[in-house]
């Protein structure tokens, strides 16, 4: 089983809350994981990561940006194919 942490800011996160929640396969209802659950000090930082990012992001060009959003999306999809179910 791993654990999850959170992606801030390009980069892996360890969670201050020290809570985490368990991720099930709904296939077999096993424990496949676990999830660091946030606090307001991760949505902080992630807040103020977010805003340090957006001049970057909002001067790139948009195809540039349409490009990135479509690839985000693939991966996504490519992820959801191995799901079960």
């Amino acid at each position: 089983m791993s654990d999850v942490s959170h992606f801030i800011n390009g980069q892996r996160a360890e969670g201050t809350s020290g809570r985490w929640g368990d991720v099930f396969n709904p296939a077999t209802g096993e424990r496949a994981r676990r999830v660091a659950l946030g606090g307001a000090a991760e949505v902080d930082r992630a807040v103020k990561a977010a805003a340090t990012a957006f001049p970057a992001w909002a001067a790139t060009p948009p195809l540039s940006r349409a490009e990135s959003c479509s690839n985000s999306a693939n991966c996504w999809n490519a992820m959801a194919m191995r799901l079960p179910g």
